[in-house]
């Protein structure tokens, strides 16, 4: 099963009142799986927790540095966009 959440926008489109975005990816299957990452209001997305890894950090600090975002088998990432 492969979960995207945005959070950030309202059901007729607006924009959220107030905060950042975040999209909390994740993959039960055993095979990866490429995201794409739509830009909410123009600003990055930047990854702050990748569990590919063993510490859970991601292994590039920022914002990912390929389209589609790759969530590797059994793994999840959390990633976040500043609200402009």
């Amino acid at each position: 099963m492969l979960i995207g959440f945005r959070v950030g926008e309202q059901k007729n489109g607006d924009p959220a009142p107030v905060g950042d975005s975040v999209r909390v990816l994740t993959n039960r299957y055993v095979e990866p799986t490429g995201i794409a990452l739509a830009e909410l209001r123009g600003s990055k997305w930047i990854t702050h927790i990748d569990t590919r890894t063993a510490s859970g950090r991601p292994r590039h600090a920022g914002e990912p540095r390929g389209e589609p975002y790759t969530v590797t088998g059994c793994s999840m990432a959390v990633l976040a966009q500043a609200s402009a």
